[in-house]
């Protein structure tokens, strides 16, 4: 165990230090650190020399880890050996191809651990290949709202003051009653929806310098090509039998009258939902009604953990897949509301 720590520490200090010389150069120069130009170059050169052994090493071990892993072990080692793994990939570094095949039976695995580690393993693996969205520069508010007469976007300066809350300049961001209560009825209406990618945009004020928002559903590019990972990935949540052992191990009771919210359950499905559409998730879709109206709390707490996933994932669906799925949950919420 200890060799296997000293190898890991050993790794993560280069791997870690992925920086170009220009950028080191000037966080030099803003630090006010007096070194010469050859001493940095010779320090460049020897990183770059001892980078490649590093990777093999860590290519090497990560797939030592993996076998290990799909090998006949000990549990204890086993456990053990899932944990390491679950804190090695990385968004830049590759992984080995039998990773992801190793990763997702353990989605199925008896010790409720494991289950949730793969699941955080896999949620950050997705997020990593996470399909690139279409944005627009926004230049004046409205673009976005017809009750603000061309109110433009001030830009971020250190002398103005800073201001929090609600006002007429951010009410587009916010959710308004009477929207609530009429909800989305058509497709023009969808694709008129305004989606910024951080909450705290519009609170503080002044605005950013630069605003982007988040193309229409209808602009946005259809995901067409898959490498090996997401057609492995697609290919276990296609299969039903699958589905069924997830779902029937997700709604085991854990702690005695102590069950919560699992986040990453949530999350697992809200990063199916954003970076593969809905055609991962058809399956469980199909379960939501029977999972929500269920007289079992630990079922009903899955519908909607799955069902919090999906709809936070489906902000860059298309109209026709919003409306699909709001047939469903929308039935199923009402009816699971009168079984509390």
């Amino acid at each position: 165990i200890f060799s296997v720590i000293r190898q890991l520490v050993g790794l993560l200090d280069p791997l870690c230090a992925r920086f170009s010389s220009e950028t080191q150069r000037a966080a030099l120069e803003r630090l006010g650190v007096p070194l010469p130009p050859d001493t940095l170059e010779t320090a460049l050169q020897v990183r770059e020399s001892k980078r490649d052994s590093d990777m093999k090493a860590y290519t090497q071990f990560v797939s030592d880890l993996v076998q290990f892993i799909r090998g006949p072990t000990s549990s204890l080692f086993f456990e053990f050996a899932v944990s390491i793994l679950s804190s090695l990939p990385h968004p830049s570094l590759p992984r080995p191809p039998e990773m992801v095949p190793t990763l997702l039976p353990l989605l199925t695995h008896d010790t409720v651990s494991v289950r949730y580690t793969a699941m955080s393993m896999l949620e950050r693996i997705i997020k990593f290949k996470r399909h690139p969205f279409k944005k627009v520069k926004l230049v004046s508010l409205d673009q976005v709202t017809k009750s603000v007469a061309s109110l433009k976007l001030v830009p971020s300066d250190d002398s103005i003051r800073l201001e929090f809350g609600e006002c007429e300049e951010n009410k587009w961001l916010c959710i308004n009653e009477g929207d609530v209560k009429k909800g989305v009825t058509t497709e023009e209406e969808w694709n008129a929806m305004t989606f910024v990618d951080k909450m705290y945009i519009g609170y503080a004020r002044p605005w950013p310098r630069n605003l982007e928002i988040f193309a229409p559903a209808k602009d946005q590019s259809a995901r067409t090509e898959f490498d090996l990972e997401d057609k492995q990935i697609l290919s276990w949540f296609s299969e039903e039998t699958n589905v069924k052992s997830m779902t029937a191990f997700l709604s085991l009771e854990e702690r005695k009258n102590a069950e919560e919210f699992r986040i990453h359950v949530e999350g697992l499905f809200k990063a199916l939902g954003k970076n593969y559409g809905a055609e991962p998730l058809k399956l469980f879709t199909d379960q939501l009604s029977q999972l929500i109206t269920s007289q079992q709390e630990t079922e009903q707490r899955l519908g909607l953990e799955v069902a919090a996933g999906i709809l936070m994932g489906s902000k860059h669906w298309q109209w026709r897949e919003v409306s699909e799925l709001e047939s469903i949950v929308a039935p199923a919420f009402f009816q699971g509301v009168r079984h509390i």
